[in-house]
């Protein structure tokens, strides 16, 4: 994470004349209607219908959709970025998906002990760790915001979460070789 002021969205210097068809969305709706948000909960759904199919033992259906939930999390900000629709608001909806997604992949995967338990030690810690940091550093007064390495690193574990996922998957359809090189590549 780094710090960085970001007080104004977008549209903000944009005259009214001069903005685009999503820039007066976004500004009559105060930030809450933009394309980068409704590919955010869009991504939201799907990943938590993702999560549940991964529970109820649909591996298959769930790592689709799940895949294609974490996806659409990586388009909203190109999304915003190509509709000159960035925000705060965005960007805290953005932030708050991609922790409640995690925190319901993790508790859901260790009950049903779908993924390994150390993996999903080290990204609850990593999370925690992440969490006090960012309480600290508001209660001082400072804005943080995600950095390129912070989402590359997130999406990696979420790689390493689908490789655990497909080797069970792998198991269960009798190719220990496969289940063996995914459970390997998770680690």
């Amino acid at each position: 994470m780094h710090t960085l002021k970001f007080n104004k969205s977008d549209w903000a210097n944009t005259a009214s004349k001069n903005r685009n068809f999503w820039q007066h969305i976004a500004a009559y709706t105060h930030g809450c209607v933009t394309i980068g948000n409704i590919v955010t909960l869009l991504g939201l759904t799907v990943s938590l219908i993702g999560v549940k199919e991964i529970y109820d033992s649909n591996l298959l259906l769930g790592i689709y959709l799940l895949a294609i939930g974490r996806v659409a999390d990586i388009l909203d900000g190109f999304a915003a970025a190509l509709t000159k629709t960035k925000s705060r608001t965005g960007e805290a909806l953005d932030a708050g998906t991609d922790k409640l997604i995690g925190a319901v992949a993790l508790v859901s995967f260790a009950i049903k002990s779908t993924v390994p338990i150390l993996p999903l030690l080290l990204i609850f810690f990593r999370s925690a760790a992440n969490a006090v940091f960012t309480f600290t550093a508001r209660m001082q007064g400072k804005e943080l915001h995600s950095s390129q390495l912070g989402k590359y690193a997130e999406f990696n574990e979420w790689i390493m979460l689908l490789c655990f996922i497909i080797s069970k998957l792998a198991k269960q359809h009798g190719s220990n070789v496969i289940s063996g090189i995914f459970s390997v590549v998770g680690y």
